[in-house]
């Protein structure tokens, strides 16, 4: 289920890597027809939850448990992962303002837009 989830995500969710490959964009483009945007974030919550069920899996399994080194390392990378994400959701740090410079209709439901960021946001990410 996570790599079918991973899979979806690669897919429909980073116009970056569908773009780059002929592929990929075919596959999109004929999938789009059944995977609307609202099924695109039902997945993005059901790979929230799965995390969440991978965690206590984890957890559970007394073999896994017992060892402390472990479970400190996997439950640091789980708090770190999911403290960025929270991070990046909901912290306006990350928000920023543009400009659309580009607006290219893909497929029916599918729009590619262009931006060019203003000042502030191209000032923090070349630190």
């Amino acid at each position: 289920m996570a790599i079918v989830g991973i899979i979806y995500a690669i897919v429909f969710m980073s116009g970056w890597l569908v773009d780059r490959f002929k592929l990929l964009r075919q596959i999109k483009l004929k999938l789009s027809i059944i995977c609307s945007h609202q099924v695109s974030v039902w997945i993005h919550r059901l790979n929230l939850l799965l995390i969440l069920l991978i965690w206590l899996h984890v957890h559970l399994i007394d073999d896994f448990s017992e060892m402390t080194s472990f479970i400190t390392i996997f439950d640091a990378y789980t708090y770190i992962i999911i403290g960025y994400y929270l991070l990046a959701k909901f912290i306006t740090l990350f928000k920023t303002n543009g400009t659309v410079i580009a607006n290219k209709q893909l497929a029916p439901n599918t729009q590619q837009l262009v931006i060019k960021l203003d000042k502030k946001r191209s000032s923090l990410s070349s630190r």
